[in-house]
């Protein structure tokens, strides 16, 4: 139950998980907070701060030991170059997240 990143944080980092399972939990307008996906190994946390440099949109917490890679915004170039193969699963996703975070909001009940 070790939290990795917190919601708000500020932080650029991506993770791949190597080993274990990470649990995605985000706070709502009421500070309610609630479970919205869940991360194995080989997947991915932190992508986005990638991209668009804002701060953490969720807690993302340990729920069992967990091995990671943890990749720098200079690394993560690096790998993009490197690894134009990896660039199109990272797209992949995110598109993915996208559309799920789409129909969580899309769920909500208006406060």
């Amino acid at each position: 139950d070790e939290v990795v990143m917190r919601q708000g944080e500020q932080s650029t980092e991506l993770y791949i998980v190597l080993e274990g399972e990470l649990g995605v939990w985000q706070k709502n307008a009421a500070s309610e907070r609630r479970q919205i996906d869940t991360i194995q190994a080989g997947g991915m946390v932190g992508e986005m701060a990638q991209f668009d440099g804002l701060p953490r949109s969720a807690d993302i917490i340990a729920h069992t030991p967990v091995k990671a890679l943890a990749f720098s915004t200079e690394n993560f170039y690096m790998l993009f170059q490197l690894h134009p193969r990896w660039a199109l699963q990272l797209l992949t996703t995110l598109a993915q997240r996208l559309e799920s975070r789409r129909l969580h909001l899309a769920q909500e009940k208006p406060v």
